[in-house]
């Protein structure tokens, strides 16, 4: 009888306890869980030391807390910054301390709902060995929901009833509501003004002879807002669509500002073939758990303003997966365009006058695994412009052609990313744009990018645009943000003609 009841003891003994011999000997950091405002960071503390402790009995051979890895990096006379978002430097924190592994994430509660989210990162293979989102029942403690996620982020099956956890609660509606409203109503109001102002030369007088005649509309756009214009997606050769989950991706793509991580700024300069100046600034955040948004101004002009263009661009993307949750990260997004235009008259033969008008943007991009991403765009569909022309006191409509563009994102490693995008034609004028670049992370802190890009089907051989530039990421969360990102690039045409260069500038808070 006693040798049956051993063999009853043994398996609960060896399967009922949660230490895992898979990590035994290892070493792991925890970063202090992050958490919104409403939730409390004293809660999010208390939570993050059940974690420790947690793993603790999971069998690791020593568990350090952000405090003792502060403690540790203090040493070093590093520093430890407060609110990491980035994965990369994580890795970094424990690759300078010899740890094996590392785990960070986030918590929140949401109607008397706990929800977390961990990331198990291997430091050596700076890849992500597992990692798990999950919102408790109403009322569950926090140490069961977090004894849950240690046991399902190591593969083992938990029996607590749990559903889908999508990031901590966010209302940012008021934030919405009120910078769409200030960049759509200063479009309208300024374009109103500009369409109503005269734009002739007073002393010059249109030559009677000119004949004017309606002529079909062409399929190639000659707008401001086709032209790539922050630094980051410029050295990339433009191929962007699939990485826009920026303040850099709301003039490229609206679907990625569903993705976006929280506050971030940017702001930018091109000079253009020696003679024209692009100017920009944006800014994106979360409204929602599910949704974000974007704001954008864009302006251009030559340097005798002989042709000026103005662009207020408001973009809002939400979320699909907490509707499918079979589905990874799918989003889709829509962008509203004010344009307003100027054209000065330059001589007696010249035009002049003003358009104003409004489009659209409408964006998707899919999440397909983690080193994986999608994008499909339709661009100006359409931008509208009314147009005057003060010289001949004529009106028309003038629309800009759409754009139809497709794109992917691979993380090929660690710190090395692919990017591919393609325009496909919808016009018979219009041409296939083929696009591609790298980008290669150095020391945490820089990057070095490179792009080439061609038009292609076309009768006559077109030139290659090569494109290439650097980041530098600044930690600056004792100034004004979290950290700042100063972008540089610049484009060759092989044609020996038309060379670009951009400046811009993205601030994290």
């Amino acid at each position: 009888m006693k040798w049956f009841l051993t063999l009853l003891i043994i398996p609960w003994v060896v399967w009922g306890q949660p230490a895992d011999s898979a990590v035994a000997g290892m070493n792991i950091g925890v970063m202090q869980l992050q958490t919104n405002e409403g939730f409390g960071e004293d809660r999010a503390e208390e939570i993050t030391r059940q974690l420790v402790n947690q793993l603790t009995v999971w069998g690791y051979d020593q568990v350090y807390s952000s405090v003792q890895l502060q403690r540790e990096l203090t040493l070093l006379e590093l520093h430890l910054p407060s609110s990491l978002k980035d994965p990369r430097t994580i890795l970094q924190v424990g690759r300078v301390l010899s740890l094996d592994r590392m785990i960070y994430g986030y918590v929140d509660m949401h109607k008397n709902r706990i929800g977390i989210s961990l990331y198990l990162k291997d430091v050596s293979l700076r890849a992500t060995i597992n990692q798990v989102h999950i919102e408790g029942e109403a009322g569950v403690d926090a140490s069961v929901l977090v004894q849950s996620a240690v046991a399902r982020i190591h593969g083992r099956e938990d029996s607590l009833s749990t559903r889908p956890f999508y990031g901590p609660h966010v209302n940012n509606l008021n934030k919405l509501i009120v910078s769409g409203s200030a960049v759509l109503g200063a479009g309208v109001v300024f374009g109103v003004i500009n369409s109503s102002v005269e734009h002739k030369n007073s002393t010059a007088v249109m030559s009677q002879n000119i004949e004017y005649r309606d002529e079909p509309l062409s399929g190639i756009t000659s707008s401001v807002n086709q032209i790539p214009l922050f630094a980051r997606p410029a050295a990339l050769a433009n191929a962007y669509i699939a990485l826009s989950d920026d303040a850099y991706g709301v003039l490229y793509n609206p679907a990625g500002m569903a993705l976006v991580a929280g506050p971030q700024a940017s702001a930018a300069y091109q000079n253009r073939y020696g003679f024209l100046d692009v100017m920009a600034a944006s800014y994106v955040n979360k409204a929602t758990r599910n949704s974000g948004f974007g704001q954008a101004i864009l302006y251009a002009a030559d340097r005798d303003h002989a042709l000026t263009e103005l662009f207020f661009v408001s973009a809002l993307a939400y979320r699909l997966n907490h509707l499918y949750h079979s589905l990874n990260q799918l989003s889709v997004g829509v962008s509203v365009k004010i344009a307003a235009n100027r054209v000065k008259q330059m001589s007696p033969d010249s035009p002049a006058g003003s358009s104003f008008g409004a489009g659209l943007d409408m964006g998707l991009m899919w999440e397909l695994s983690e080193k994986i991403r999608y994008g499909l765009l339709l661009r100006d569909v359409p931008v509208v412009n009314k147009w005057k022309n003060s010289v001949t006191e004529e009106e028309y409509f003038e629309a800009h052609a759409a754009t139809l563009h497709m794109g992917g994102a691979f993380q090929a490693g660690y710190t090395t990313l692919l990017v591919a995008e393609g325009q496909i034609p919808l016009y018979d004028d219009q041409t296939w744009k083929m696009a591609g670049g790298i980008e290669q992370q150095l020391l945490r802190i820089f990057a070095l990018r490179i792009g080439m890009h061609r038009e292609i089907m076309r009768s006559e051989p077109t030139p290659w645009k090569i494109t290439g530039g650097f980041g530098l990421r600044i930690d600056t969360e004792s100034l004004f943000g979290s950290s700042m990102e100063l972008d540089c690039s610049y484009e060759h045409n092989s044609s020996g003609v038309f060379n670009v260069l951009n400046i811009s500038m993205k601030v994290d808070f």
